[in-house]
């Protein structure tokens, strides 16, 4: 007598990867996202390789028992240069199991940010929708001022360029709050740290001068509404 397996799950499941991945082309190859020529074509191709090796690499070979950190993104293999938010991005990814309790080690080197950061799975294979928990150790670094830095001085810069005195004012000002507590320029977090005094203070003289200089315009302004004052 013979018996009939039924179709493992396993082999179902692949068999719609690879199915899935077969009709992955028609995106660049058909319709208005179709494009031209072989290198354009080559490209694509090479791009569903690197999604198929990333697949893989976290899907399949991800053992939360034994953990380690598979590259998603990094600069320093062309299967893996695929997108992030800069150049220089570099991220990792671990399966882990919400059961066990798990200790991860490293040194940031010359990075500018790091963090660790644990997602859920509502189910098997589906896309997080909750962020469990994050270890932040990159403060030390953002206390250096490494981010907020750019992102205050970009707003200053943006609201000078556009006239906004006021506004460009308000973001001196919060630099200078920052920088004295030590988010900016700071060796760590604390509050009127030696190196982040004249930081701060710095912030604060640029604050008032915008400041005073927005009033300033305010004041020419309405003394040009009043036809006395201003000529045509």
């Amino acid at each position: 007598m013979m018996y009939h397996m039924s179709t493992p799950e396993s082999s179902a499941a692949w068999r719609e990867l690879l199915s899935a991945f077969a009709d992955f082309e028609k995106l660049f190859l058909e319709g208005p996202k179709a494009v031209r020529g072989e290198l354009a074509v080559a490209e694509g191709y090479q791009f569903l390789a690197t999604m198929l090796g990333l697949s893989l690499d976290v899907n399949f070979f991800g053992d939360p028992v034994a953990p380690r950190f598979l590259d998603l993104l990094t600069p320093f293999r062309h299967d893996r240069r695929w997108g992030g938010d800069n150049t220089d991005a570099y991220y990792s990814y671990a399966v882990v199991d919400p059961r066990r309790t798990y200790r991860v080690s490293g040194t940031p080197n010359g990075s500018s940010m790091y963090s660790v950061a644990v997602y859920n799975e509502p189910e098997p294979g589906a896309w997080p929708n909750r962020t469990v928990g994050v270890l932040y150790e990159g403060l030390d670094i953002m206390g250096n001022g490494s981010i907020l830095i750019e992102f205050v001085l970009a707003a200053i810069a943006t609201f000078v360029i556009e006239g906004d005195f006021a506004k460009a004012a308000a973001f001196a000002l919060v630099g200078a709050v920052l920088t004295y507590f030590g988010f900016m320029f700071g060796p760590a977090v604390g509050i009127g740290h030696s190196f982040c005094v004249r930081p701060s203070l710095a912030y604060g003289v640029v604050a008032a001068f915008l400041f005073a200089l927005s009033r300033r315009l305010v004041f020419a302004a309405t003394r040009c509404a009043d036809s006395r004052f201003c000529s045509d």
